[in-house]
């Protein structure tokens, strides 16, 4: 049951981070015509440390250091972006999806990942 409870408590913080990040890269690309590789590294930075704070404080309950745990956090959240960044650009040039398309799709593959490492690594108490 606690699994559940994490996964709904996960969700609601990835969907403020989504709606978050998602309004940065769309306002970076659509108003001030920044590229959309920027656009999305802009968006996730400030989505990381919203999804930081609030996944330690609520989610997971992390009991480890904050400095541990933001270190394991980055380098998690660092792999995932890198993922998520590499099927974006494959998405966008390879199958030329709309950007917009590319960037939600490429979204949700990076929260399928972002949660398994953050509840088995992130904040996991055998790593604190």
């Amino acid at each position: 049951m606690r699994i559940v409870k994490e996964i709904v408590k996960f969700g609601l913080v990835e969907i403020l981070n989504t709606f978050l990040s998602l309004f940065i890269i769309f306002m970076l690309m659509n108003y001030f015509h920044v590229s959309y590789v920027l656009s999305n590294l802009c968006g996730y930075i400030v989505a990381v440390i919203n999804s930081f704070i609030w996944n330690k404080l609520w989610t997971f309950y992390g009991k480890g250091s904050i400095k541990t745990d933001f270190a394991i956090f980055m380098v998690i959240f660092i792999i995932c972006y890198l993922a998520q960044l590499g099927l974006l650009i494959f998405l966008k040039e390879v199958l030329t999806l709309s950007v917009d398309i590319s960037q939600i799709l490429a979204m949700i593959f990076y929260m399928i990942l972002n949660f398994i490492g953050q509840k088995y690594f992130a904040f996991n108490k055998k790593y604190a």
